[in-house]
């Protein structure tokens, strides 16, 4: 594999004050894909906050932790949706980190590059390892900029070390292999390790305790050559109703708490020089359906604004200490995403990294497969690109030069700008040369 150079250690941390209130959720239950089934009312143990110290925590930084969160006692209680419901609250978090000013992205040698290399460092599709001679042809033919791992069925850590050193030696430019390792029902790489649910997480640990289990497992996962994780989920619990994605793939509790968790699991993976994501902006908490499935509404922009955006705020100096990127998901926001899924809505984009202060924050489409894009995937990578994200990911392999074909051509017809193609894939081209990576290297 190419050398892996990024520093853990050069990593600033940023802190938080935190103050939380009990909570409860409740929802639906569904694999990646598959189709919801009902809740029971009484939900999951919901973490209690006591008053938080104010300020940067002044302690000794221990030789495990990796939070930075700055929490008193908690303590598991029960509640149920018949009862209790979480009271809302316009700003749960104070960070000490203000949002960090839009990042200058190098070209690096990406000017150089044809308009057709630039686009494909911009397409990941899955890889399987029923199928690796396919993806080993496709890295190979296409010049892709990353892939996204699924479960490599059949095979121990080393054979995963081994193949995915040898995807990456046949690589143009070095590869960026992401995969979601959420834990529970949605972990990828349970051969280094099973991961409780974060839902198991958030009514069983401190997050001080969650960053020191997502950072010994982190270790083990980039042993293996992934360098970028798909989570935390971000999404919120409504004070009422089911939420469309299975429940244990969200933190219990409100914004705060969430905010409090995926603070954790950043910083987790940020000690093994993982690159996280979190998602799926703008809030799938709410949604009216599962969009592996159907379509997914949100509440109003001003429903959402003031409960599924708050950890989206909370988590933004990360961008700046941690390379944070986020997942964008195809959710229409009556109000924001000018009747269309946010994953081509310029306004849902512009708002993002405009507005929310995630500048050049390097974002990422759910998978364009899923049944709420109601589109081809070459169409639906044109349309994510020109509204403002930088990477498409796809579960059919198979489509890979498709959707390159569909994005040169958007190019050449004008409708998508050639310095847009240009600045995604100098992104890319960034976190690669962190990897010690150059453009078109010898293979």
């Amino acid at each position: 594999m190419g050398a892996r150079n990024r520093s853990t250690g050069a990593v600033a941390l940023a802190v938080v004050s935190i103050g939380l209130a009990a909570a409860c959720g409740s929802g639906s239950d569904d694999g990646a894909g598959a189709t919801a089934t009902g809740l029971s009312t009484t939900a999951a143990p919901a973490p209690t906050v006591a008053t938080p110290t104010a300020g940067p925590s002044t302690s000794s930084p221990s030789t495990t932790a990796h939070s930075t969160t700055t929490l008193s006692t908690v303590t598991p209680t029960t509640v149920t949706t018949t009862t209790v419901a979480p009271s809302v609250t316009t700003s749960p978090i104070t960070s000490t980190t203000m949002p960090a000013p839009p990042v200058s992205v190098p070209g690096s040698c990406v000017d150089s590059l044809t308009t057709r290399e630039q686009a494909a460092l911009l397409v990941w599709p899955s890889v399987y390892s029923s199928s690796w001679a396919d993806a080993q042809r496709i890295v190979t033919d296409t010049g892709i900029g990353g892939v996204l791992l699924m479960r490599p069925d059949g095979w121990t850590s080393d054979e995963l070390t081994q193949r995915l050193a040898s995807l990456e030696d046949a690589s143009r430019h070095g590869l960026i292999v992401a995969t979601d390792e959420e834990g529970g029902d949605v972990q990828r790489l349970r051969l280094v390790g099973e991961l409780p649910s974060q839902r198991q997480v958030s009514t069983s640990m401190l997050p001080a305790e969650a960053a020191d289990l997502i950072a010994e497992h982190a270790a083990a996962v980039r042993a293996t050559g992934v360098d970028m994780v798909l989570g935390p989920v971000v999404d919120v619990e409504p004070n009422a109703g089911e939420v469309p994605l299975q429940p244990s793939r969200f933190f219990v509790g409100e914004p705060a708490a969430v905010s409090a968790y995926a603070a954790a699991y950043i910083d987790g993976w940020a000690a093994a020089d993982l690159l996280a994501v979190v998602k799926h902006f703008p809030g799938h908490g709410a949604a009216s359906g599962d969009t592996h499935i159907t379509a997914g509404v949100t509440p109003s922009f001003a429903d959402i604004e003031r409960w599924d955006l708050q950890p989206y705020r909370d988590l933004v100096g990360r961008v700046a200490t941690h390379d944070l990127a986020v997942m964008i998901g195809h959710l229409t926001v009556p109000g924001l995403t000018n009747g269309v899924p946010a994953t081509r809505s310029p306004e849902a984009i512009d708002h993002l990294r405009n507005e929310m202060g995630y500048g050049d924050a390097l974002l990422i489409t759910d998978a364009l497969g899923m049944n709420a894009v109601g589109l081809a995937e070459p169409e639906a990578s044109v349309l994510a690109v020109a509204a403002g994200i930088d990477i498409v990911i796809f579960t059919q392999t198979s489509q890979t030069s498709a959707v390159i074909d569909a994005l040169v051509a958007a190019v050449a017809d004008g409708r998508i700008a050639a310095d847009r193609i240009e600045a995604s894939a100098a992104k890319v081209m960034r976190l690669l040369e962190r990897d010690g990576h150059t453009c078109n290297r010898p293979t």
